[in-house]
């Protein structure tokens, strides 16, 4: 799926992702009704009609399968609109219980990553 433009704007969401946590362990694993926390997160990205792409980063490799299953599952039973999504390795020590969101979107601007096609991005995340 190409780009489709809001306003003459492309977007994408960014979900940064990690499993250390202090507070409650492993919260985006929690259920909450039909789906954990990072598939709730999953599901307003394709949901949302103004976003092109999704991005979540990460170092967690459960993640990357559940968004393969998600994927498959929002198009066929939900109805969702097919959108191209993509897993980025973030490296473990951007996170860290105590690394902040800033450092995972500089990992992913800094890196090989170009999104200059895109006018926006928007910041999902699954746990706040």
């Amino acid at each position: 799926m190409g780009i489709v433009m809001y306003k003459n704007n492309s977007i994408f969401a960014f979900i940064p992702a990690k499993t250390n946590s202090v507070g409650l362990p492993e919260k985006m694993y929690k259920k909450i009704g039909e789906y954990t926390l990072f598939e709730w997160t999953l599901y307003a990205a394709y949901a949302s009609r103004h976003i092109d792409e999704i991005i979540v980063s990460s170092d967690d490799n459960k993640l990357e399968k559940i968004i393969e299953r998600f994927d498959s599952h929002a198009i066929v039973n939900l109805n969702l609109p097919n959108k191209k999504i993509q897993f980025i390795r973030r490296p473990a020590e951007l996170c860290s219980a105590t690394s902040k969101t800033e450092e995972a979107i500089n990992h992913f601007f800094n890196e090989r990553y170009n999104y200059r096609n895109y006018n926006y991005m928007v910041l999902l995340q699954a746990t706040s």
